[in-house]
């Protein structure tokens, strides 16, 4: 990872992969909030990036952004069942909206 670093440091692929080997480790989640928006300064479209950040939003009691962020990713990939299920679970946990997160789930 490090030479990936060396070699491309512009690359949000590199930024993701370190907040995710840092994630696993139990990173900072602030430091860990900052790669991924690093990866997303880079190329905002980019899924894997948008749906940990909209995680790491989550678990800090920032229920709102990763609500958009999550929007967000399933309009860009309708077909990716992680941004549904935490879709649903905010519908569910925050919201209470059991009818909008089952939606969510059967996806």
């Amino acid at each position: 990872l490090e030479e990936a670093r060396n070699l491309f440091p512009s690359s949000c692929e590199v930024f993701y992969q370190r907040g995710r080997l840092s994630q696993l480790s139990g990173g900072d989640i602030k430091e860990l909030i900052l790669m991924y928006e690093s990866a997303l300064a880079m190329s905002p479209g980019h899924l894997e990036s948008t749906v940990a950040l909209a995680e790491l939003r989550f678990r800090s009691g920032d229920t709102e952004v990763a609500n958009l962020l999550l929007s967000d990713a399933v309009r860009d990939d309708p077909l990716c069942h992680t941004a549904w299920r935490m879709l649903g679970n905010i519908f569910e946990s925050v919201d209470g909206d059991s009818d909008k997160a089952s939606q969510c789930f059967l996806i």
